[in-house]
């Protein structure tokens, strides 16, 4: 029984895996993130985190605000050298999509970049396995990345 509780287990989410949309739009003067997690890792995450068991289905301010922190302890971007903090970045949505919960953020930045260095550890404490796809587009250019728990750092010069 337990063998069979552990196959039905891996079957349904085998993999550990998140994908994240990082997207400067000159036009608006502003980036635009995009984060997606299964939905069970990113609140079994946050409560490694901090402790605290999120209400993934909940909007109110104080969850959002620890989803946020969450995202932005764990995924770091540095735009020409200034690291943008959590407080600099709007949550402009969240949804649920079956297994997969979706966020959606932006900050301004007011020039075209020219280095950005990201820094993706998102769930790479909870999982050894963890892969982080990132897809980076600025103008031109798109870059795709993977992270992983050795790897955790890209730098890109536009």
């Amino acid at each position: 029984m337990r063998l069979l509780l552990v196959f039905l287990t891996v079957l349904l989410h085998p993999i550990h895996l998140t994908v994240t949309n990082v997207e400067y739009l000159p036009q608006d003067k502003e980036f635009k993130v995009s984060v997606r997690f299964f939905k069970d890792d990113f609140a079994k995450a946050v409560k490694l985190s901090y402790g605290v068991m999120p209400d993934l289905d909940k909007s109110s301010s104080s969850d959002n605000a620890l989803l946020k922190r969450y995202v932005f302890d764990n995924l770091n971007i540095v735009v020409d050298g200034k690291t943008i903090k959590p407080d600099e970045v709007r949550l402009d949505g969240k949804r649920v999509d079956g297994m997969a919960i979706w966020f959606d953020f932006s900050f301004k930045y007011r020039k075209n970049p020219k280095k950005i260095v990201l820094t993706n550890k998102l769930m790479t404490n909870l999982y050894r396995d963890q892969r982080n796809l990132l897809i980076f587009t600025c103008n031109k250019t798109q870059k795709a990345f993977e992270f992983n728990t050795k790897h955790t750092k890209e730098t890109i010069n536009l």
